[in-house]
């Protein structure tokens, strides 16, 4: 009977490490995250994209494109569908924002 406390007891240990390194994980992404979204929310960085009518028309595309494949990804439901969609909307949004002519 001893044995099996002593089990439980190294278990919840280990449970409480493991808790412990999920927290502290978690934190630090949280801190990467607040840092990075500081740097790129800045106006000077902001200011680097273009806000013509044309750009802006092409972000509208890229919206609406994520916005049905998302749907059609919900529907669907099968995890290698929603992977190749996926794919296939980020190589399209690429091409569709592409600015190098």
């Amino acid at each position: 009977m001893a044995m099996l406390s002593d089990i439980a007891a190294v278990r919840s240990e280990m449970m409480r490490a493991l808790s412990e390194t999920i927290a502290a994980l978690w934190r630090w992404l949280l801190a990467l995250f607040w840092r990075l979204w500081r740097r790129f929310s800045e106006r000077k960085y902001l200011l680097r994209f273009r806000s013509g009518s044309s750009s802006r028309r092409r972000r509208d595309w890229v919206k609406n494109l994520w916005l049905i494949m998302g749907g059609v990804m919900l529907i669907v439901g099968q995890l290698s569908w929603i992977v190749g969609l996926a794919l296939l909307t980020v190589f399209l949004s690429f091409m569709i924002l592409d600015e190098g002519r």
